[in-house]
């Protein structure tokens, strides 16, 4: 109830967002299985390795969240892209984890590892524009670089009931083999 009357406060300044909200949390309902709706902002990053000859790199994003993959334009020679997309996902889980991957295209269109992040969709706190460290591929240690890191604003929409029900009857786990 306490999200509700922040949310109303909020959206009372600002009809705009109460709008958002609304169209957002409606298209919950246009898929069974939607337990809600991300969107991420992707800014800008900075401090990336250069992966190229001439000191810089060709940095693009990919973000995944369950089955979907979507991915920014490749900005050529910058450390300091500026991507500035929008990106939306229809959430199957509530338990998923948003995964964002920074790469270097090369010119034959292969990839380099530039750095990941990983954040779970439960600690995603709704319209905080802030930086994320970028780290290895194990997400143990920051990444190569000058403290490589990303902008990002996160917003998710939760569709209450279905939300719960997920919680209550969560997807089978996966199996690894090892």
């Amino acid at each position: 109830m306490d999200r509700v009357i922040v949310c109303w406060l909020f959206c009372e300044r600002n009809p705009l967002t109460l709008l958002y909200y609304v169209k957002a949390w409606h298209r919950t309902f246009h898929n069974i299985k939607d337990v809600g709706h991300l969107t991420v902002k992707v800014f800008k990053a900075s401090g990336l390795a250069a992966a190229d000859l001439g000191g810089k790199s060709d940095p693009f994003c990919v973000l995944e969240l369950g089955n979907a993959r979507l991915q920014t334009q490749t900005e050529y020679k910058t450390l300091t892209p500026s991507w500035n997309k929008i990106f939306t996902f229809n959430v199957k889980d509530i338990n998923n984890v948003l995964e964002l991957t920074v790469f270097d295209e090369d010119r034959d269109h292969k990839v380099e590892f530039l750095g990941k992040i990983a954040i779970p969709l439960l600690r995603i706190r709704n319209g905080e524009k802030r930086w994320y460290a970028l780290k290895d591929k194990k997400l143990r240690s920051r990444a190569k670089g000058n403290g490589p890191q990303i902008l990002l604003e996160m917003t998710i929409v939760w569709n209450p009931i279905r939300a719960c029900i997920r919680t209550l009857n969560p997807k089978e786990g996966e199996i690894h083999a090892d």
